[in-house]
Parts: C-alpha cells; structure tokens; sequence
C-alpha cells in the first residue's frame, strides 16, 4: 500500500504526474462549474439584481474559499513532506491536528461574519438595489463555512497523499447536488439568492461528510506499528507556520478582488453583472493552471521529503510544457467565444454595458494568461518546499499592483483599467518568485 502511494517519488516522471494532475484539472474544472450553477442559474431566473447580488456575495465567500485552501495547502505541505519520508505515524498525527484546529477556525470565522454581515457589505460598497440580494445570499452561505474548511482541508490531505481522484469524486457528487437544488430552489420555487444559497450550503454539506467518512478509511492504511494521536500540540506549529503565510496569500488575493470589485460597483449593477459573470467564465478558464500548480506542489512536497531533488527539475520543465499548451487554448476560446459565454450568465435581453464589460476583460487579459500559468508554476515550487514566506510576500506585492492601479486610474480613465491591471500583476509575481527560485534556496527548506 505505501509504495503504490509513494509512487511519485520513484520511477517515471511524466506518466505519474500527467496521471496524478489529470483529476486534480477536472476537480478544478467542477469547482468553478459549482461556484458557476448559482450564477447561470439566478442570471436566468432571478433576474439582473439578484444576480448582481450573488455577484457581489460571491467575492465575500471567495475569501473564505481562500482562507480554506490556504490552510489546506499548509497542511498537505508537511503531511506530503511526512509522506515522502514515510513517517507514517507523524503523517495520521498531521493530518488529524489540521482538520480540528482548522474546523474550530471556521466556526469562529462563521459567527464574527454573521455579526457584521451588513457592516461588509456596506464597506464593499455594495449597490443598494443589490444589498438585499446579497445579504439573503451571504447570510446563508455563512453556515456552510466549516463544510468548507473541512473539505479543503481534506482534498488538499488527499493530494499530499498522491490520491487525487477522491477530490474528484467527491466533486461529482456535490455538483450534482447543487445543481438539481439550484432547479429546484430558484427555478421552480422562485427563492431567488436566498435558494442559490441553500442549495449550495447543502451541496458543500453532503461533500464534506463523505470527504470526511473515506478520509477515516484511508488513515486506516497509514499504520507503522506506533500509536498516533488525533490532536497533537506540538504540530500546530508546524502547521501554521506552513499555514498562515498561504492562508493570508490566498486571502489577500481574493480579499483583493473583493476590493477590486468594490471599484467595479461604483459603476453599476450592470457593470457588476458583467464582470460577475466574466469572473466565473475566467475562474473555469484557468483552472487547468490551478491543477498544474496543486499537483506540482504535491509531487514536490513528497520528493524534498524523499530527499530526490533531482526529480524536481524534471517535474518543472513538465509542468511549464502543459501549461503554454493551456494558455494558447484558453486565448483562442475567449478571443472567439468570450461574449457568447458572458451572455450565458445574463437573463432575457442582455444588457449591452454587462456584455460589454464581460466581454472586454476576457478578451484583454486572455492575452497574457501565459503569464498566470508560468507565476502558478513558481507558487507551486514555492509552496511544495515550504517556502512559504517568500510566496506570501510575491502575492502581496502583486496584488498592490493591481489594486493601486484599478483604483488610481479607473475613476479617472473608466472601468477598463481594472483588467489593463491584470497582467500587470502576474508579471511583477513572476519576476519577484523567479529571482528567489533561480537562487535554490528553497532546495534547503524542510517542514518536517
């Protein structure tokens, strides 16, 4: 059993990984279609507000999204590292600690938001006929938090451990899920966000459970002949010091584009519309990106654990390869289907301003998403040694950019310098992440 887990530390390299990345792309590509279904399906049904609204909501729950991945990603960093090295019993020890002490974070988060739900909205300059909306939305949304720390936290466990087809699976079944809800709530019964919102807390719920009862199942394998308990304090600081830094990157950058949207609101629900909805056609289009980067931190976590850095390299070169293929793809798909996607999302007659703003973000940024893939590559190398304060400190400096700029310059030249900020950004992370990788540092990094 821990040589077929351990597969990515030995033999082949393309193989292994291609087959390791492959559901980890499709999990990618199903976590924007669950984060699309309310939007496609509120645009249709609920009309232009409510899907202003869920918009507006949906950049709230972005950063609790984040804040999950982040954690997980800190947690699969030593559990993978562990891994590698075959410690198993430190391995179940990691695993157990992430999840209580990320669990009891996401209850505290869920109740400070509900507090202040409407003091957030009002700071994001939400606009008024879309308040409601996305009050009726978030309010919901907010008791779904801990399903999602707990199955981010266990699909980014599940990568660490080389089994990326369990995140798929449990996917598949909350799409599912969230869908046929979505029909039902919005659709046929006319709830509008406040369905969406349902819909998807118990789409989040029903995953989270499953998650966590085959998770149980696979820990039973992890056994070295030495006992290993369920909350071990003195991993909790290993686990932060990997987890802190990627939880605040991550939710720097969607809290920075919670604020980026705040300068987009200034200009309109119809505005909002349509950057909502090329936000999420943005999301499905790099979501191969995403997977290249979740799988290349795995396989690099569990190879600095085994001590093979040559492999590394290797690995890299693989990923760089499938990533340039991806971004002249996702270029020619937005460059002749961008507007006939954001249309998808926009109920009866379109509104030429929501067409217009979705349409032309897409079509600017789709230029340059080679520049994302190759900064995600680094995150990955970045992330996977556990050079956690650096990759911190490049998201951060990037995403001022884009944030100085969107709001220096959009009151001034229009609504379009928010995605003429785009690549601006990827670009200042690629040229900060580069000149640490290229010093190799991070080759002396270890969690353990």
């Amino acid at each position: 059993m821990v040589e077929r887990k351990t597969s990515l530390i030995e033999g082949p390299i393309a193989g292994p990984l291609l087959a390791f990345m492959l559901p980890i792309l499709l999990s990618s590509i199903l976590q924007q279609l669950y984060n699309m279904a309310d939007t496609i399906i509120v645009g249709r049904f609920a009309g232009l507000e409510a899907l202003a609204g869920v918009g507006a909501g949906y950049s709230l729950t972005r950063v609790y999204t984040s804040i999950a991945f982040g954690a997980g990603i800190g947690a699969a960093v030593l559990t993978g590292q562990y891994f590698g090295a075959r410690r198993l019993k430190e391995t179940k020890e990691s695993i157990s600690t992430s999840l209580v002490t990320f669990t009891g974070a996401a209850v505290v988060l869920m109740v400070l938001s509900r507090v202040f739900l409407r003091q957030i909205l009002t700071a994001l300059r939400v606009p008024q006929d879309a308040m409601e909306s996305a009050f009726d939305y978030l309010r919901v949304c907010l008791y779904g938090l801990p399903f999602i720390f707990i199955y981010n936290d266990i699909s980014s466990i599940f990568n660490a451990l080389g089994k990326s087809r369990y995140p798929l699976l449990f996917l598949v079944v909350s799409v599912f899920f969230n869908v046929v809800l979505d029909l039902v709530m919005v659709a046929r019964m006319g709830l509008g966000a406040f369905g969406a919102a349902l819909a998807t807390v118990l789409a989040q719920g029903i995953s989270a459970v499953l998650s966590f009862a085959l998770l149980m199942k696979e820990m039973k394998g992890l056994d070295d002949g030495r006992d290993a308990v369920v909350f071990r304090v003195s991993l909790v600081g290993r686990i932060l010091r990997l987890a802190v830094p990627s939880l605040f990157s991550q939710t720097v950058i969607s809290f920075g584009m919670m604020v980026v949207q705040a300068a987009v609101n200034v200009f309109g629900s119809a505005s909002l519309a349509g950057y909502t909805a090329c936000m999420r056609i943005d999301g499905i289009v790099v979501a191969p990106y995403s997977a290249i980067s979740t799988a290349l931190g795995s396989f690099i976590a569990q190879n600095i654990g085994a001590r093979k850095l040559d492999r590394i390299s290797k690995a890299m070169g693989i990923g760089l390869t499938i990533m340039f293929s991806f971004s002249v793809f996702s270029c020619l798909v937005v460059q002749l289907f961008g507007r006939n996607l954001v249309s998808l999302f926009l109920s009866g007659q379109p509104s030429e301003v929501a067409l217009n703003v979705g349409s032309a973000y897409l079509g600017f940024c789709g230029w340059f998403y080679w520049v994302l893939g190759l900064k995600i590559v680094l995150d990955a190398v970045l992330r996977g040694s556990g050079d956690m304060r650096w990759y911190f400190i490049a998201n951060v400096v990037n995403l001022a950019i884009r944030i100085f700029v969107s709001y220096a310059f959009s009151p001034i030249h229009g609504i379009q310098v928010i995605w003429y900020a785009v690549p601006i950004d990827w670009a200042a992370g690629v040229i900060f992440e580069a000149s640490r990788v290229a010093t190799g540092k991070w080759k002396t990094i270890m969690a353990m």
